[in-house]
């Protein structure tokens, strides 16, 4: 199992479940898997497969975010 399908199953499982609360707003985990897709199509559309992408950011949602959508790109 991929990380970014753990997102998509307690998407699936209970969407409107909290998964992340930062910078003061709170993402459900449907919003979380959401926002990763879209992530994860952006870097598909700039990179081949096969390519080393790297993340260099604070601990903050966005870093969430692509923790879980680099690797589904």
């Amino acid at each position: 199992m991929f990380l970014w399908e753990i997102l998509d199953n307690a998407a699936a499982a209970d969407g409107t479940r909290t998964a992340l609360v930062a910078e003061g707003h709170r993402w459900s985990f449907a919003q979380l898997a959401h926002d990763a897709r879209v992530l994860a199509e952006g870097v598909a559309a700039m990179t081949a497969p096969g390519e080393r992408v790297a993340i260099l950011a604070e601990n903050t949602a966005s870093y969430v975010c692509a923790l879980y959508g680099v690797p589904r790109s």
